[in-house]
């Protein structure tokens, strides 16, 4: 109560989340590009022993080019970049958690469970 009353001048933007930490089960719905993004918030709330399911995004393929410095990416290099932030998470997350992959028509789903 006490950090609800403290808060309760913060712009509602700056008040603290009403989202609970210590979730069991999250499951993971988004475009490609917004999966690796939520998949690291996601799994900063579970709790321990809690599941996050999520589609792994869609491999690129083919050589798509760098983006310069001044120019903003395409939609493939964003593809690329996104797909490379997931497999950051997947890295991040592999050595103490347990991680399966399930193939299925049209991909693949990431099961990540939080370590006890």
């Amino acid at each position: 109560m006490t950090w609800s009353v403290a808060s309760a001048s913060l712009p509602e933007s700056a008040r603290p989340s009403s989202i609970p930490t210590g979730l069991d089960l999250v499951i993971i719905d988004l475009p490609d590009q917004e999966r690796p993004g939520a998949a690291k918030s996601a799994f900063e709330i579970l709790a321990p022993g809690g599941i996050m399911i999520v589609p792994e995004p869609e491999v690129p393929t083919g050589d798509v080019g760098t983006p310069s410095a001044d120019e903003e990416p395409t939609e493939a290099q964003r593809k690329v970049i996104s797909f490379n932030e997931w497999i950051d998470f997947i890295k991040s997350v592999s050595d103490n958690h347990t991680l399966a992959f399930v193939e299925l028509t049209g991909g693949t789903l990431a099961v990540v469970r939080r370590a006890t």
